[in-house]
């Protein structure tokens, strides 16, 4: 049969048009000597219940996300600032240059183009919401 042409891209935010928050993750633990790896484990292992997930999805506020988050890794052995750490995680957004070029690149061949993510706090600045249709 005939394949019809896509009418629209849907592209995820998080680790496709922006940076991943990994490596600045990693680059916060090695800095104050936590245990290579000891934020995303402890995010894992939590799963949708956690803290991460819950402030993902709004369940969470900051402040209250920000002292269940401390526990959480206070459990799993690790004493973090956690303010400090998404001070630091928030600021890592970065756009990737070749995924900017794709977006302009689709949208000049006539798709729309969407963006999803799960941050937990909306992404308005800058200009990269001007590159999106939805």
């Amino acid at each position: 049969g005939r394949v019809s042409r896509p009418a629209a891209v849907v592209l995820d935010l998080g680790g496709v048009v922006l940076d991943s928050p990994l490596d600045v993750i990693a680059a916060y633990e090695a800095e104050t000597g936590l245990p290579a790896g000891i934020v995303n484990r402890t995010v894992a292992a939590s799963g949708p219940g956690g803290s991460w997930a819950r402030h993902e999805r709004g369940e969470l506020d900051r402040r209250t996300f920000l002292e269940a988050f401390a526990a959480e890794l206070r459990a799993a052995g690790a004493e973090v600032d956690t303010a400090e750490l998404m001070r630091r995680v928030d600021g890592w957004i970065r756009v990737r240059p070749r995924m900017l070029e794709a977006i302009r690149r689709l949208r000049a061949a006539g798709f729309a183009v969407a963006a999803v993510t799960n941050n937990w706090e909306p992404f308005a600045g800058g200009p990269l919401p001007s590159e999106f249709d939805v």
